[in-house]
């Protein structure tokens, strides 16, 4: 599905109208869009890579999550830290959000922009384990040459190739009983940096990774 594409004026103006937000609420925010555009302290960034590397250090414990769509498709999320922010705040939050981009992008009918009700944690933790099952069916099943999703920002190639190389391993020896210290030997890792490239990177950790598609087995 093809992602509405901002001009640079637009996002420059939305920078500047969250930076007046953020002065009036005190509630620092930032915009990500689907298309690899990051927006925070008044400045757009265009480098997708690094934007989405910076996305991977936020903690959004305490973040409230906006989707935002522009002409009826998902466009991208406002992120607005929540600390000592109470649901009054954020429910005014929304709509000055809401009056912002329809001003940044006045030549679209109103109706068309929309930001949603923020996701509370249940939601995402929610949407979180969606993804995983989808990402696990897909593993176990696959017969690619890449395991880990090619838009998945890791630290270099060395650990791209590395998780690859454990991916591989595992899912090549589903049937039989794989520890952590087995699959690091492997890839050439130690077994806590593997550890923590599963749960950065995959979201969750080795064993769940490992125990999904040896449940789906053992249910078919």
């Amino acid at each position: 599905m093809p992602f509405f594409s901002a001009t640079a004026k637009n996002n420059h103006d939305l920078a500047h109208g969250l930076a007046q937000f953020t002065g009036l609420t005190q509630i620092k925010t930032l915009f990500y869009s689907f298309t690899g555009v990051l927006i925070q302290d008044d400045t757009v960034a265009t480098d997708v890579t690094t934007n989405q590397h910076q996305l991977t250090t936020l903690s959004l414990t305490t973040t409230a999550l906006f989707p935002v769509g522009i002409d009826h498709c998902l466009w991208g999320v406002i992120l607005c830290d929540t600390t000592n922010v109470s649901a009054q705040q954020l429910r005014f939050a929304r709509t000055y959000l809401i009056d912002t981009l329809r001003q940044v992008f006045a030549e679209h009918a109103n109706d068309t922009i929309q930001v949603w009700a923020a996701l509370d944690s249940t939601q995402l933790n929610q949407i979180s384990h969606f993804y995983q099952l989808l990402v696990h069916a897909n593993a176990a099943t696959t017969t690619k040459s890449s395991l880990v999703p090619l838009n998945t920002p890791l630290i270099n190639d060395d650990a791209y190739r590395s998780m690859n190389q454990a991916l591989h391993f595992i899912h090549d020896h589903i049937h039989q009983s794989l520890s952590l210290d087995e699959v690091a030997k492997v890839a050439y890792l130690s077994p806590s940096y593997l550890s923590r490239l599963f749960k950065r990177y995959l979201q969750t950790n080795f064993v769940s990774y490992v125990n999904t598609p040896k449940i789906t087995l053992a249910q078919k």
